[in-house]
């Protein structure tokens, strides 16, 4: 999975995942991920939704919490 990879690397301590306002389907999958929704922000020059996951969250919710892989 992308969030393992990411928190596998070395010196990698934050994710951030950004979308289109309008695109409900990918906030059904950051919130089937556990990705913590951050606020709206300005990204590409466009207002996006963003999300956040940080190793510490990533390694609760991977030791048995029923992390999706």
């Amino acid at each position: 999975m992308l969030l393992e990879f990411a928190f596998d690397t070395p010196g990698t301590e934050l994710v951030l995942s950004v979308e289109n306002k309008q695109n409900h389907a990918s906030h059904k999958v950051m919130q089937r991920l556990g990705i913590q929704l951050r606020g709206i922000e300005t990204h590409y020059d466009a207002q996006l939704t963003t999300y956040v996951s940080n190793r510490d969250d990533f390694s609760a919710r991977d030791q048995g919490k029923g992390f999706i892989t």
